[in-house]
């Protein structure tokens, strides 16, 4: 079994913490030769038993460790409910299709890229017979001193969403801030290193009133040790970390502070073995 990391760290911190989409290192994923990563949930309340493990995510990839398909386990009173997202990938490894289903909804979005850069985004209802679009997005961009404007334009081709990101100069990610044209909400992404290992990512959102998650990274050697996750200062969530002799993460354990209740995310791996 291989077990070589990049840089050590399996998670990429920028994506979404436990989100469908993925919250792995595509190099973790592709120098392992995973195939296919399975995650189970189980939950307890202070003073109660853990409840039986239900499966609560799984993520399959490709050879180039890009994510082909997500599952996201949803448990009913009445049964599971799945949530499927599946990505096609152009020559130049970009997402040119990717495919939400859930129940009776399916959609598909669609991209489309010119020079390098996204610049018209497709989504279409594919469970109607006749296949409605539901949206369609332009794109152009603007280059500063180590920044990036995305300018988002409406199907009547008038702009009313921005991205900015600005890089430092290694072009790790220092700030992405998602702001309006007609109001003054926004959401904005800071990060902060310590030796070329995010330690700290604050989310500041702006709708009507000022909310700030932050969360504090710890490492042990290479590995991530610990998640502090806080909201307007208070402590609301601790994340901790287990890991087996190849140094793959075995489980996550989650503590939700208001809740009482802690949470162990159970993660198992299938190896493409040449």
């Amino acid at each position: 079994m291989p077990f070589i990391f990049c840089n050590g760290q399996a998670f990429d911190l920028e994506k979404e913490w436990l989100g469908e989409e993925g919250f792995f290192r595509q190099e973790f994923i592709k120098r392992n030769a995973i195939r296919e990563i399975q995650i189970s949930k189980s939950v307890k309340k202070d003073l109660e038993y853990f409840q039986d493990e239900q499966p609560y995510l799984k993520f399959i990839y490709n050879k180039s460790g890009q994510l082909e398909k997500s599952h996201k386990f949803i448990q009913m009173s009445n049964g599971v409910d799945t949530a499927i997202i599946e990505y096609s990938y152009n020559s130049a490894n970009q997402v040119y299709k990717k495919r939400e289903r859930q129940g009776s909804f399916v959609f598909d979005y669609f991209y489309f890229f010119e020079d390098g850069k996204m610049n018209k985004e497709l989504k279409i209802n594919a469970a109607s017979e006749s296949r409605d679009t539901s949206y369609i997005r332009r794109y152009s961009y603007s280059d500063e001193e180590n920044k990036i404007i995305q300018t988002v334009y409406n199907s009547n081709g008038s702009p009313f969403m921005y991205w900015s990101t600005e890089l430092d100069n290694k072009g790790k990610t220092l700030q992405t801030r998602n702001y309006f044209q007609r109001n003054q909400n926004f959401t904005e992404y800071n990060y902060a290193y310590n030796q070329d290992k995010i330690a700290k990512k604050e989310v500041i959102e702006y709708f009507r009133e000022r909310n700030v998650l932050s969360n504090l990274y710890t490492y042990n050697n290479s590995e991530l040790e610990s998640i502090l996750m806080t909201y307007n200062e208070n402590l609301i969530e601790k994340f901790s970390f287990t890991y087996d002799k190849f140094q793959f993460p075995t489980a996550i354990i989650q503590r939700e502070v208001e809740e009482k209740s802690i949470s162990i995310y159970r993660l198992s791996y299938l190896i493409e073995v040449d």
